[in-house]
């Protein structure tokens, strides 16, 4: 079984493969989970540096309780976590799509099962 790694960093040796099974018309799906992946990817990165800005201000709320009113970092954490929902958000969306993508044209284009398992290992 292919590894979606694989397939990020050789994508000319999958559409190749599929060439020499005369599948042409599934060469787009290629590009097309490859775009998907990238922006699942930054979404997920995004998402992580947004929990890390999360997580240093909860340390500041905590230092500054005991000393002196924090409204204004409260603030900054509250559009903090909206900022992370949406993020959150979007990485769900990007992972339920590439998988449509992947179920919906790999049955529509009668994958093989060895093609389906290739785009399913990643998931």
């Amino acid at each position: 079984m292919l590894d979606i790694k694989l397939v990020r960093e050789n994508p000319d040796l999958v559409k190749e493969n599929i060439k020499k099974k005369f599948q042409e018309e599934k060469l787009a799906l290629v590009d097309e989970v490859i775009e998907l992946d990238k922006k699942f990817r930054e979404s997920k990165q995004r998402a992580d540096e947004l929990r890390a800005s999360r997580n240093k201000i909860s340390k500041e709320i905590g230092g500054l309780m005991a000393s002196s009113p924090c409204c204004l970092i409260l603030h900054n954490s509250s559009i903090l976590r909206t900022s992370i929902i949406s993020c959150v958000t979007d990485i769900s969306y990007t992972s339920l799509h590439r998988s449509f993508v992947i179920h919906d044209k790999a049955q529509n284009m009668n994958f093989s099962s060895g093609m389906l398992n290739l785009f399913e290992s990643y998931l």
